[in-house]
């Protein structure tokens, strides 16, 4: 061909050759075959110079440009070459050349097909979870995920309704609102992705269930009272507690909601808190957490011979305007308990109780009114609880 030295070479398919002399140097069937996580490119190769090497470029973007992403040197003993792209994503299509350097000729084009680059094995194995209860809530986790998995379904029900299925990422917690308390909810999961899914986890039954309330305590020798607000729809209560770099030690007290915890360090600071639990074993998430110091000091002994205490709790609101809630506690048997309202000069306004009480958490509504029925103005009461020799007071604001 005119202006062509005896260097100048054309293409034609699977073979180059010279405007004089044909040269068998030649690449043929190439191809890309995609592979999870990596497509893999093969084809054969005769006839060229020890040093030469082939190219492999590729595209993402359906072939309008390409980039070259590594080479492979060529052995005068073997015709079979293999390359493998392990830097590819899910679901694209890539385009590659490839070209060898004695030359620079571009032999052939491959491609893999987008559902060949590149699928995940499915998903295993099935899910486990977990729930944590709380008011007309259940929080479900992941203690153990599926691999591979891309997502997660969650399904629940109620007893034996209809299933309802909720998307679920896997990564942090998933709460299924507006259910009843005290009821029992069925939930399991699966996880899924493009190439299939999981078995069901196994079934994990939950009744959403209030956490306590209002966790109290008072550190005598040895010793921590404690008490709380429970509710109706607990199965029982866990007491849980641990002192300053030591191990977090359990309680299960049943459906009461006080306890005496013993054999603990006096001068030592436990930091406590309380769960409620279900018929099937989950938990609530956590009352408000207190810290109690068991102390060496000696306390009101009755007949029986173990010290009675009682403990005025918190009044709210406070300030009040119309009502105030009193609360109390009685630790360790049951005595004759009053609790009275004074004004700021020491006047008896009202007795809100009084006779005998068993040991417990007792909360005592007042109205704002004396004992006849009148309602007292603004200004600073004092609410006074007696149980046996025991005595606390605390002090009442009252607005307009």
């Amino acid at each position: 061909m005119w202006g062509m030295s005896d260097c100048d070479y054309w293409e034609t398919v699977g073979r180059r050759e010279c405007q004089d002399v044909a040269i068998d140097r030649e690449i043929r069937n190439f191809a890309a075959t995609g592979d999870y996580q990596a497509v893999r490119l093969t084809w054969e190769a005769i006839a060229f110079e020890e040093w030469a090497q082939f190219e492999i470029w590729r595209s993402s973007n359906g072939g309008q440009s390409y980039n070259i992403i590594g080479t492979v040197d060529f052995e005068s003993a073997q015709e079979q070459y293999e390359f493998l792209d392990s830097t590819v994503e899910y679901y694209q299509r890539y385009y590659y050349k490839i070209r060898d350097t004695e030359g620079y000729t571009w032999w052939a084009t491959a491609y893999a097909l987008p559902y060949g680059v590149p699928y995940p094995p499915a998903p295993a194995p099935a899910p486990v979870l977990s729930a944590t209860l709380d008011d007309g809530k259940v929080t479900l986790r992941l203690e153990q995920g599926s691999a591979h998995a891309s997502y997660y379904k969650i399904y629940w029900r109620q007893e034996e309704g209809q299933w309802i299925d909720t998307l679920f990422a896997g990564e942090q917690s998933l709460d299924i609102n507006g259910l009843q308390n005290g009821v029992p909810y069925c939930f399991k999961a699966r996880g899924h992705n493009i190439s299939g899914d999981t078995e069901f986890s196994q079934e994990t039954w939950a009744a959403p269930t209030p956490r306590p309330l209002n966790l109290y305590g008072w550190g005598r020798h040895e010793c921590a009272y404690l008490w709380w607000e429970g509710n109706q729809y607990a199965s029982g209560y866990k007491v849980y507690y641990h002192a300053p770099g030591c191990t977090t030690s359990v309680v299960d007290v049943g459906n009461t909601t006080s306890t005496v915890l013993t054999g603990l360090e006096n001068e030592t600071h436990y930091r406590v808190y309380v769960v409620a639990y279900d018929g099937f074993g989950n938990e609530t998430y956590p009352s408000n957490k207190i810290d109690v110091t068991p102390r060496c000091w000696a306390g009101v002994e009755q007949s029986a011979g173990e010290p009675l205490i009682a403990t005025l709790g918190r009044t709210y609101p406070n300030p009040a305007g119309n009502s105030v809630v009193i609360s109390y506690h009685l630790a360790s048997h049951s005595a004759e308990v009053t609790l009275t309202i004074y004004d700021s000069m020491g006047k008896q306004v009202r007795r809100l109780l009084e006779g005998k009480r068993t040991s417990g958490y007792c909360e005592v509504i007042w109205d704002r009114k004396d004992c006849q029925g009148r309602k007292v103005p603004p200004g600073v009461y004092f609410c006074r609880l007696q149980a046996g020799n025991f005595s606390r007071t605390t002090k009442i604001v009252l607005v307009e």
